[in-house]
């Protein structure tokens, strides 16, 4: 059916344009609303957001002050003992290096001691050398001089001996005297033996060459000894 059989007409509304007066009554609207439905923060929010920064810094700067403090600290104690274990060190080998110098002081003054006493026993033993040297010598003269002395009493022995009662009896007698020349001038019991330096008195018994300390014929002071054997 059309419009123009029915005989109806229809009105259709035709859409304008917002007025000015519209826009001004949504600018009018309460904030709360407008910030229902504005999406962008309220300035209690950025305050709110301004302080949450703000404590954030200040608690990220807290720690790292905090964290640079401890990091001195150990710094310092890793110092410290560094030090410590340095002096300890130092003092353990200045003991040790003290220790050594008297060590070696002591074996110094010990080898000059040992020198010394070197030195004395080699100017003893040339001493000694040269005291067995002219006792040596001396008793080689001894015995020379022994000997040429019995060679001439044996000489005068043949000289003044012959047959007879009268040669017996001085050769008896000549023996007599001989065993008493022999025996000791100071206890007249045993055999001279010990011949006397410098002396040279052939007096004394051994008891008495080591007891008596001036020859009993002489007087004259005793300074060495020589043993002499007979046999």
């Amino acid at each position: 059916m059309n419009k123009s059989d029915s005989g109806l007409t229809y009105h259709i509304p035709v859409p304008r344009k917002r007025s000015r007066d519209s826009i001004a009554e949504s600018n009018t609207l309460p904030v709360s609303q407008k910030n229902k439905i504005s999406p962008q923060p309220s300035f209690l929010d950025q305050e709110l957001l301004y302080h949450l920064q703000t404590q954030h810094s200040e608690i990220d700067r807290f720690i790292a002050q905090h964290t640079e403090k401890v990091r001195m600290e150990l710094e310092e104690q890793r110092m410290r003992q560094s030090r410590m274990l340095v002096t300890a060190i130092q003092e353990a080998v200045g003991k040790k290096l003290k220790e050594k110098d008297e060590e070696i002081q002591r074996m110094g003054k010990m080898n000059w001691v040992l020198q010394e006493k070197v030195k004395s026993l080699c100017v003893e033993n040339q001493i000694w050398r040269e005291l067995a040297q002219n006792n040596e010598a001396t008793a080689n003269s001894l015995r020379s001089n022994l000997e040429q002395v019995l060679a001439h009493v044996s000489e005068e022995q043949r000289q003044y001996g012959g047959g007879g009662d009268d040669a017996e009896s001085s050769c008896g007698s000549n023996e007599e005297v001989e065993e008493e020349r022999r025996m000791c001038s100071e206890c007249g019991v045993r055999e001279s033996i010990v011949l006397l330096l410098p002396c040279r008195h052939l007096c004394l018994c051994t008891i008495c060459g080591s007891t008596v300390h001036n020859c009993p014929l002489c007087h004259s002071g005793i300074n060495a000894s020589v043993h002499v054997n007979f046999s």
